[in-house]
């Protein structure tokens, strides 16, 4: 329970995070912003799940979705890979 509301909280935030810098910034940059947050994350999940035991496989498809969904989907592979 406790680890699906931290994954809804980091949700929110990366969202909330995406609308800001679209609202500030313009489509382009906020587009920039949630890609490289995405892949960056991936990224950053990959080479800690050792030390935090979860992990997600990074290939074409994950790094895909990462930079088009941003935060939201690199969050939500994780959640339905418990699943």
């Amino acid at each position: 329970m406790r680890f699906l509301l931290m994954i809804g909280f980091f949700v929110l935030c990366g969202v909330v995070c995406i609308f800001a810098v679209c609202a500030k910034c313009g489509f382009l940059k906020c587009l920039l912003f949630s890609a490289v947050s995405g892949i960056g994350l991936l990224l950053g999940i990959h080479f800690t799940s050792l030390m935090t035991a979860v992990s997600v496989p990074v290939n074409a498809v994950s790094l895909a979705s990462s930079a088009l969904g941003g935060i939201p989907a690199v969050a939500a592979m994780i959640v339905m890979k418990f699943f």
